[in-house]
């Protein structure tokens, strides 16, 4: 288990206040949820969790760790979703190297459509007039 699915598991776990339901939104066993809560409180070395037989609740140290989990497993989110926008937007400035007269007439409506899709829009620099 890697630090960031231990965390996943015990923010699901607390979410949905119970380990059945937390397995099923996870698709692992009950089994699996609390062997892994158990190892991450062990390698913590402190309990995160009361559990009953009829009520699960956050000790102290379960809170502000699951406050943390919470902005972490966030930002690891927002890091996937970066690098997946990196992939696929443009990135630095648009060259255009054609005749005065064909970037007049052609290529200026095409620029504009290609500079409102992507916000913000790359830096596009002055198209040169080389003879055709």
């Amino acid at each position: 288990m890697d630090r960031l699915s231990g965390m996943a598991v015990f923010a699901a776990v607390v979410e949905c206040e119970g380990f059945t339901a937390a397995a099923k939104r996870l698709n692992l066993s009950k089994a699996a949820v609390s062997k892994q809560v158990s190892l991450l409180e062990e390698r913590l070395g402190a309990r995160l969790l009361n559990r009953t037989t009829r009520r699960l609740s956050l000790t102290d140290v379960g809170q502000s760790f699951y406050d943390r989990c919470q902005r972490i497993l966030a930002e690891a989110e927002e890091a996937v979703a970066d690098v997946g926008r990196l992939q696929t937007e443009p990135r630095g400035p648009l060259r255009v190297s054609a005749p005065a007269s064909l970037g007049e007439t052609y290529l200026s409506p095409i620029i504009a459509q290609f500079a409102a899709r992507w916000s913000p829009p790359p830096p596009i620099l002055p198209a040169t007039a080389r003879p055709a």
